[in-house]
């Protein structure tokens, strides 16, 4: 019998990076540099579905390169094939209500290691040398319909508090696809209710000192410029960081 928690573990899996085939096995696919991360995902779910937890690695092809990847797949299980009507009930993932109310802080902390990107949003130097205010913002990139999205923003307030706003990603290519975002005090509201779940090597997913220009940028930032820079929340006045 499987508990509540493992349910929700489960669910969350399967909602992210998680791909359930119709013949009802699980395939969960990460670059090489996430192996440890697949390998946490993949300790849990052997215990969970009672099966091997091996992992493959393997060349993955994108755009005419080759990375290396790494990927587990589950054996075929009753409880899969059971999951896969609740979650692709039209043959494509759609989250519903009931669903959601699977869904715990910690499916949350793994939304985010999947789907999600931190972004240190910058807005230039002033004339006289000194930055203008730098504000943190999350994105969930999720491309769901916007019924979806805004369940989703109305499950993660009930569990964290935090208010994520619906977003169109692409509107020429994809005028239907929404993703979530959310940003100053409601990114660090995010972050700091689900960073207990962190996992490596995803820390910098939860690094709120960013200082990079790429959006997937790691580094923190230097002790030499912690002073300078300063963060603003709407309604509040600027203070330093």
């Amino acid at each position: 019998m499987i508990t509540d928690l493992d349910k929700a573990f489960l669910y969350s899996v399967c909602w992210g990076d998680g791909c359930i085939t119709k013949s009802g096995f699980l395939q969960i696919s990460h670059s090489a540099k996430q192996a440890d991360y697949l390998i946490w995902k993949v300790d849990n779910l052997s215990r969970i579905l009672k099966c091997e937890s091996w992992i493959e690695f393997y060349p993955s092809k994108c755009k005419g390169k080759e990375y290396p990847a790494c990927k587990w797949y589950s054996p075929v299980s009753d409880e899969l094939k059971s999951l896969r009507k609740f979650l692709y009930p039209l043959g494509e993932k759609q989250v519903s209500k009931e669903f959601l109310s699977y869904i715990n802080v910690q499916s949350l902390a793994i939304l985010h290691m999947d789907d999600g990107h931190l972004y240190l949003r910058k807005r230039g130097v002033k004339k006289n040398g000194d930055p203008y205010i730098r504000e943190r913002q999350v994105e969930l990139n999720l491309y769901v319909s916007l019924q979806e999205a805004i369940l989703i923003s109305e499950r993660i307030f009930e569990l964290t508090g935090a208010r994520f706003k619906p977003r169109l990603p692409n509107k020429k290519d994809s005028p239907e696809s929404y993703n979530l975002r959310c940003e100053g005090a409601n990114c660090r509201k995010f972050i700091q209710s689900i960073e207990k779940y962190k996992v490596p090597p995803m820390e910098y997913k939860f690094a709120l000192h960013y200082d990079k220009t790429s959006n997937r940028g790691k580094a923190f930032w230097s002790e030499a410029d912690l002073h300078k820079y300063v963060e603003a929340n709407k309604g509040t006045r600027a203070r330093n960081t």
